[in-house]
């Protein structure tokens, strides 16, 4: 609870993944992928239930076992052309979930977020934005950025001057690791999950892992071993 206000954290998992085949239930330092998120979201006192929409029956196995309460998805909103908020939008209606109840969504593929994050989160929302994003700084500018056409570099902006590292703007990106806001803001977000008035929480390069290659679930497990995690 928050403020008098129930609060639920929801996790999409689905079961093909391109990038890395079986993704969410994956061993990462012998436990399944999306029990790290499962586990974070149980350990903060705010949450109050975690759902989990899966189209796959590994997952909501996996998922329940941890702990979790499962909404079955159907197949349609889980090929690699569905979009995430149609996702939520069934998640949401199917679990009966009221308008003013506060959502946290939580991507699968960063497992070292920590409780807290999603803690502070959740209080960062209050009636002056419609969410709260996480965001980590970028490692490069824009400016030191190009497309190419054919072999040729061409700048990706070209009204934007190269400088010194200590000289550029500090910018930050949207990670997807913790978004909260109402039932009632994300049932009336269109294409995007986020959006509106947005605070933004910043969370360190390291919090910030996402997996999305086989390299990454390297990095992931040589940096949790070396944690202790």
């Amino acid at each position: 609870m928050h403020g008098g206000r129930k609060v639920i954290c929801v996790i999409l998992a689905r079961g093909g993944s391109k990038g890395v085949p079986r993704k969410n239930v994956k061993p990462l330092r012998g436990r399944p992928l999306i029990t790290y998120s499962i586990d974070a979201a149980k350990k903060a006192p705010v949450i109050d239930e975690v759902l989990v929409s899966t189209d796959d029956a590994e997952i909501k196995k996996v998922a329940e076992g941890a702990g979790a309460t499962v909404i079955d998805r159907p197949a349609e909103l889980a090929g690699d052309n569905a979009a995430y908020i149609d996702a939520l939008h069934h998640l949401l209606r199917s679990a009966g979930v009221k308008p003013d109840t506060l959502v946290v969504s939580l991507e699968n593929t960063f497992p070292i977020r920590a409780p807290g994050d999603i803690e502070r989160c959740v209080e960062l929302c209050d009636d002056s934005v419609d969410c709260v994003a996480s965001v980590t700084e970028v490692k490069v500018n824009p400016a030191l950025m190009f497309r190419l056409q054919g072999e040729v570099m061409v700048p990706y902006d070209a009204s934007l001057t190269p400088k010194n590292r200590q000289e550029m703007e500090t910018l930050y990106a949207y990670t997807g690791s913790i978004l909260v806001g109402s039932a009632r803001f994300f049932m009336g977000q269109k294409s995007v999950a986020y959006g509106g008035r947005i605070k933004g929480y910043v969370m360190d390069e390291r919090s910030s892992i996402d997996i999305d290659t086989p390299l990454d679930f390297e990095i992931c497990e040589h940096i949790m071993g070396m944690s202790g995690r």
